[in-house]
């Protein structure tokens, strides 16, 4: 498995004096040689394929 570049997601952490707080986050991209398919780094903040951080999600329920 080698790296291959990043992939940029913009994330919403909530909202500080009416001003939504963004965060730019650059998850590493992986290319695996055997089986000819990419992978990208997974965090804690926001589930796969999401872009709202789980905070927000935990507040709104």
């Amino acid at each position: 498995m080698i790296k291959h570049g990043t992939k940029t997601s913009t994330i919403k952490l909530g909202y500080i004096i009416f001003q939504p707080v963004l965060l730019r986050l650059k998850k590493q991209r992986f290319y695996c040689k055997v089986c000819d398919q990419m992978f990208t780094a997974s965090t804690s903040l926001v589930d796969k394929h999401c872009y709202i951080s789980n905070l927000i999600k935990s507040h709104i329920a």
